[in-house]
């Protein structure tokens, strides 16, 4: 993860960044516990006051963007893995083995069957073919 997203006070993704005289970005509530304790920068050492500071829309925008794209890409991989995972088992018989299921059940336009069903039920539909 990026540096500039997160701050230097925290370490995590920043909710409500704000920039101080210091010129550094930091989570507002943490430079703001921060000011009250020691009344100096955590960077430069030098005096900051609370009423200096201002909200950093740009590294806000960053990182809800960062957030959204993080979130998409594990939905896609989840995704992805789902859809693996059903084409490898739905196979040319359209008959698939999901673990979790324990009867056959209508599951994603295909047919599930528990482990012990399967051989019973795929020899049943290959007989049935020929």
């Amino acid at each position: 993860m990026n540096d500039s997203l997160t701050c230097p006070i925290t370490f995590d993704l920043f909710r409500d960044p704000v920039v101080a005289e210091d010129g550094h970005t930091y989570e507002r509530e943490a430079i703001i516990n921060w000011i009250r304790e020691k009344g100096t920068s955590p960077i430069t050492r030098e005096p900051l006051t609370t009423e200096s500071l201002r909200p950093n829309y740009t590294v806000k925008k960053v990182v809800d963007e960062f957030k959204a794209t993080k979130r998409s890409k594990n939905v896609k991989q989840r995704s992805t893995f789902t859809d693996l995972k059903h084409s490898l088992l739905q196979g040319q018989d359209e008959l698939a083995v999901c673990k979790p299921m324990n009867r056959i059940k209508v599951h994603h336009f295909h047919f599930c069957a528990g482990f012990v069903e399967f051989p019973q039920k795929i020899y049943i539909k290959l007989n049935y073919r020929t």
